[in-house]
């Protein structure tokens, strides 16, 4: 009789001390979708919502804010055009406490110590709130688009690069031309090779 007393007297300490965090969610929309979630998070807690299908090199994030215990984000698309069939991984996050609002920070402890459960992740600079599921866009899945949607994303992480290898050496050659009076002895050939050649490599 009296373990039990104690063992419910440690049950309340913990529970009068603690966050045992839940979070469930739900996504609609289809080929567009759109996550509704469910969370005990204390209002104006923030959250990252990423979704990622590596069979055509999907990832996207979207912020929310919890409110009245629920948040909401989306809708998703790649690039503007509907997702392809298939599965994908649905993954909400709730950053380090240190990074939150004050107002969240007083219930769930400045370090995130005050969080508890199974979905509570130790960091290096606290706890973490950290929930992945599954979903499915309905379809057939297609390999051909996948492919399609792979060489996409190629293409543009390669114009991307172009653009950045051109915007580093125009601010490479305006510090040159101040550091030397003349920015036009700049070699520009040689910095914009140097930077393709690490294309890649990151």
């Amino acid at each position: 009789m009296k373990i039990l007393i104690v063992l419910l007297l440690l049950l309340t300490v913990s529970n009068a001390w603690g966050l045992n965090v839940t979070m469930s969610t739900d996504v609609k929309g289809g080929d567009k979708p759109f996550v509704d979630g469910k969370t005990n998070l204390p209002d104006n807690t923030d959250l990252m919502i990423s979704i990622k299908r590596k069979e055509s090199s999907y990832g996207g994030q979207a912020k929310a804010k919890v409110s009245g215990g629920q948040f909401h984000a989306g809708p998703f698309t790649q690039k503007a055009s509907p997702f392809n069939p298939g599965t994908y991984i649905l993954k909400v996050t709730a950053p380090f406490a240190p990074t939150q609002p004050s107002s969240v920070q007083s219930i769930i402890g400045g370090h995130g110590e005050k969080l508890n459960g199974p979905l509570v992740k130790m960091g290096a600079i606290g706890k973490l709130v950290e929930y992945t599921t599954i979903f499915k866009i309905a379809g057939v899945v297609s390999s051909e688009k996948d492919k399609q949607a792979r060489q996409q994303d190629k293409k543009d992480k390669h114009e991307w690069w172009l653009k950045n290898c051109k915007d580093i050496c125009i601010a490479s050659q305006v510090q040159y031309g101040q550091r030397t009076g003349n920015m036009y002895n700049f070699d520009w050939d040689r910095c914009y090779n140097k930077c393709l050649a690490e294309e890649g490599k990151k």
